[in-house]
């Protein structure tokens, strides 16, 4: 901040700064609540965290979450964050929970609706998946008890095209030097493996550091698959037989514990066990015309401007596809009853609501012109996906748009302009010079008059 505010702050009470640095949030920032797991899959015997994150505002108490079959929800508490980027303030409140099933399953802890400020926001249903046991350990059993890692795929049967999240999990005691990981992927197309996010969890009376690691892989061929293994790089800090630690807690990794003599060192690679996933065709029966690829879960908005315009004015259609699926390879289907249209091709982009970029919105802008004034409106505007959940084609339809066009100055008969409409009564003026004739004409014999009449002359 400028030194004249950093002066002030200095000197306000600590009250009356939070009261300041609060106004200056909610002047420019808007509320928003997001709901998220730490991990997406765990194992029996563990315990997730469940969190809500509100940004811009926050309720006045802790939101209570709807309980579950087998599954127990517990508040366990509140973690702030405030930055002042350029002179813009924003700050985020996060209401922690720590979620423990009881049975092996896939769980939903669905859409909340929390009230701030008098506004009601809404967050995403959020999925759980708990495995019968944590077997995924692999290699000799005390380095297993050190480290070991999983790859968790959500099925293990989905269409070509539909988009898996997977998830890469870390579990370590203690760590440094790690590598990011590495995963076979043939058969799929892999996105970008994300930065990972950390918690710890007690398993067996150990305590782990959990980092996940997560990514988006797409099948590409049908068939049987198989994805992974996971390979990670790292060097473990073992504490030698008999020596106890400084703190049994130690974050990872922790810089202050690099040279520590009482550590020793060892490189050590973990594979995780591969994952098969069965590669389905989509379907052929019932296919629309208009299908073009696209595999999730979709909604449909479209709306154009401005709807009074003349001919060969330029029309803006903005068409905004929302859900969940291969949004960066989401494309418009040729419309049929634009003939009456000149069309250019759209321009999108992608707004996304998760790291993976699967979940959000694209929006196409599209430029028509119409092309006469017996245009009456924008044709309906079709969108057809196959949606995995429910094994089916769906096609979504937009209303026609009523327009009405005008026809183009540029294309009325333009009026005759006379620049003297009087008549000319008088006779031209003589002209001085005579123009040289590039002919001579006929030339015959003239006759002359009988008093003369013995003489003859030719005349030209």
């Amino acid at each position: 901040p400028p030194p004249i505010l950093w002066f002030s702050i200095q000197r306000w009470p600590a009250a009356l700064l939070l009261v300041w640095l609060l106004g200056l949030v909610s002047a420019h920032a808007a509320s928003g609540v997001a709901a998220s797991l730490d991990r997406g899959s765990i194992s029996l015997g563990e315990s997730a965290t469940f969190s809500l994150t509100f940004e811009g505002g926050s309720p006045d108490q802790a939101p209570a979450i709807p309980s579950a079959p087998n599954l127990s929800i517990v508040y366990v508490g509140q973690s702030s964050q405030f930055t002042i980027i350029q002179g813009r303030a924003s700050s985020k409140l996060t209401h922690n929970y720590q979620v423990t099933p009881t049975q092996p399953g896939d769980y939903v802890i669905p859409a909340l609706q929390i009230l701030v400020a008098g506004r009601a926001l809404t967050t995403q249903p959020v999925r759980l998946t708990v495995l019968k046991g944590s077997d995924s350990a692999t290699g000799p059993d005390a380095q297993s008890k050190l480290a070991f890692v999983r790859l968790i795929v959500p099925k293990n049967t989905a269409y070509v095209g539909e988009v898996l999240p997977v998830e890469i999990q870390l579990y370590v005691t203690a760590a440094q030097d790690l590598q990011m990981p590495q995963l076979q992927s043939d058969g799929f197309v892999l996105g970008t493996i994300l930065q990972p996010t950390q918690s710890r969890v007690q398993m067996n009376n150990t305590i782990y550091n959990v980092l996940v690691f997560k990514a988006a892989a797409t099948a590409v061929k049908t068939g049987r698959l198989t994805l992974g293994p996971v390979q990670v790089s790292l060097v473990l800090r073992v504490r030698p037989a008999g020596r106890r630690g400084r703190d049994p807690f130690d974050s990872f990794p922790d810089p202050f514990d690099l040279l520590d003599s009482r550590f020793q060192r060892q490189p050590v690679t973990l594979v995780s066990d591969p994952q098969t996933i069965e590669a389905l065709p989509l379907p052929e029966a019932n296919k629309p015309a208009d299908f073009n690829g696209a595999v999730g879960d979709y909604s449909l908005t479209v709306s154009a401007g401005p709807t009074s315009a003349m001919v060969g004015d330029p029309i803006t259609l903005r068409i905004e596809i929302t859900g969940r699926g291969a949004l960066d390879s989401l494309t418009l289907p040729a419309q049929n009853d634009w003939r009456d249209f000149k069309t250019y091709p759209p321009a999108g982009k992608i707004s996304s609501k998760d790291p993976l970029g699967i979940s959000g919105v694209k929006s196409f802008e599209q430029v028509v012109i119409p092309q006469n004034v017996e245009v009456k409106e924008i044709p309906s505007f079709s969108f057809s996906f196959f949606d995995p959940d429910r094994k089916s084609y769906r096609t979504l339809r937009q209303a026609p748009i009523p327009i009405s066009i005008r026809a183009s100055a540029a294309a009325q008969p333009q009026p005759t302009v006379l620049a003297n409409t009087q008549t000319q009564t008088e006779a031209p003026p003589p002209r001085d010079i005579v123009p040289i004739k590039p002919r001579l004409g006929m030339i015959e014999v003239a006759r002359l008059p009988h008093a003369c009449a013995a003489t003859r002359l030719a005349v030209g």
